[in-house]
């Protein structure tokens, strides 16, 4: 007899857990993405914070900037674990004096990942 409602306390704590995990994978793969103005501002303070290809952006003002030579879009980040909860990134091509760096920055926090460019 003790050993059925060990066996049941035991079955709701396997089933308690499954159900912890399901919803933190879920939280995980539908976590909010920055809406752009704040993605805009932190770009800018990376670029502003470091020579990128010999070009120093020390000056630029982002929201001076025409839509035109801004250009953002999202992209999954590579990996397994990233795919499979649907991590994401974004890529911001600035035009500045001639010259087009991109920042790459999460989706989610703004953490800087990498900087590339110019292009020509």
């Amino acid at each position: 007899m003790i050993r059925g409602k060990n066996l049941n306390i035991l079955k709701k704590l396997i089933y308690g857990l499954l159900l912890a995990l399901v919803m933190i994978f879920a939280y995980q793969y539908q976590k909010p993405i920055l809406e752009t103005g704040l993605v805009l501002s932190k770009a800018e303070e990376h670029i502003k914070n470091q020579e990128i290809g010999g070009e120093d952006f020390s000056d630029i003002k982002i929201k001076d900037l025409s839509p035109k030579d801004i250009d953002m879009f999202l992209t999954k980040k590579e990996g397994f674990f990233n795919r499979l909860t649907n991590q994401q990134q974004w890529h911001i091509t600035v035009d500045y004096k001639g010259s087009s760096p991109t920042i790459v920055l999460d989706a989610y926090n703004g953490k800087f990942i990498r900087t590339y460019g110019p292009l020509d």
